[in-house]
């Protein structure tokens, strides 16, 4: 069995999470994001701490429909509401 740990460039990093390489960045030196390794000037995160990283911020849209559908009429009241005011606010 291959238990060996795999590390990956912030590069790479930024190509899996689709973001840029200055986020990365901005986030490591405000102590947010993804844990990571230095060592001297390189830069290195463990691709198991990416990935949980990714599935700590999945939404489940189906909770979400749930919720709305859930409580119909007050949906429909509230998006009344709103298509009404983007409506009133074009015939401005």
């Amino acid at each position: 069995m291959n238990n060996q740990i795999k590390y990956i460039t912030e590069k790479e990093v930024a190509e899996i999470t689709s973001q840029a390489l200055s986020t990365l960045r901005n986030e490591r030196f405000l102590g947010k994001g993804i844990p990571y390794y230095k060592k001297g000037k390189s830069v290195r995160y463990k691709y198991e701490d990416v990935i949980e990283y990714m599935e700590s911020r999945r939404i489940e849209t189906c909770q979400w429909l749930f919720y709305y559908y859930s409580s119909y009429p007050e949906f429909i009241k509230y998006m009344s509401g709103l298509l009404s005011g983007l409506y009133k606010m074009k015939q401005k």
